[in-house]
């Protein structure tokens, strides 16, 4: 499981985060994407590929609403539910 942050804290230098997702796919894995810093700059896509998808994004409503007590807000791929594993068996 891979949880990385879109960008970085210091100089704002976007990771490569459909890469690390694709690599993730290829072993199973899973990838988490925090876009707390960069929610309301931009463009969010959890599907641009067919394998670079992400399994689940965060980002907190503070950056839209500048407040500190916001909720954070969790999107990920329908593939990931509980529900969904347990209706295949």
């Amino acid at each position: 499981m891979a949880y990385i942050s879109n960008c970085s804290i210091i100089d704002g230098q976007l990771t490569y985060f459909y890469e690390i997702a694709s690599l993730m796919h290829k072993v199973n894995g899973y990838c988490f994407v925090d876009f707390d810093l960069s929610a309301p700059f931009v463009k969010i896509d959890m599907h641009p590929d067919k394998d670079k998808y992400l399994d689940g994004v965060f980002f907190t409503m503070k950056r839209f609403l500048s407040g500190s007590l916001s909720s954070t807000i969790l999107l990920y791929n329908k593939n990931m539910s509980l529900l969904n594993q347990s209706s295949k068996s």
